[in-house]
């Protein structure tokens, strides 16, 4: 694991030394801190903020990582191939499959608050807006790393 010698780690690169194992530790410390990041980065500008918001960033942070790290399982672990790979590519297709549910979801949200909360808790969020969007999540990250076994 190189942490400052960009030479010797592009040196384990170009002589094929990294293992899958290797990659997924890089991957999972980036997935880690971007994620980190963006929740913090994102919690600090929201104007109307509960706790709520923070209960949900700190899923959202819960999922992303064993979520990665089962769907890096998935793949076989140290023994899978190409992790990498088809984490990206699958987790895309995935991905755009799982957005077309957002849909419907956003517009019962969206009634379920004109209906039942007052306009001034529409601006804050809801604990059912962050368990549908958990749940959601969830369900994304169980779907990528059941494709990720590459069977039907």
């Amino acid at each position: 694991m190189y942490f400052w010698n960009i030479k010797a780690l592009k040196k384990d690169i170009i002589g094929e030394k990294l293992t899958e194992k290797d990659r997924f530790i890089y991957a999972f410390i980036q997935f880690s801190v971007y994620t980190i990041a963006f929740e913090y980065l994102l919690s600090g500008h929201v104007e109307h903020s509960n706790d709520w918001n923070q209960f949900e960033a700190m899923a959202n942070i819960a999922i992303v990582l064993i979520g990665t790290y089962l769907i890096y399982k998935a793949n076989g672990g140290e023994n899978g191939q190409d992790f990498l790979g088809r984490y990206f590519s699958i987790g895309f297709v995935v991905t755009i499959r799982f957005s077309v549910l957002l849909i419907p979801m956003v517009v019962l949200l969206t009634v379920y608050d004109i209906e039942f909360r007052s306009e001034s808790d529409i601006l804050t969020t809801s604990p059912l807006e962050v368990f549908m969007y958990i749940l959601w999540t969830i369900f994304l990250y169980a779907n990528i790393a059941k494709h990720m076994r590459l069977k039907d």
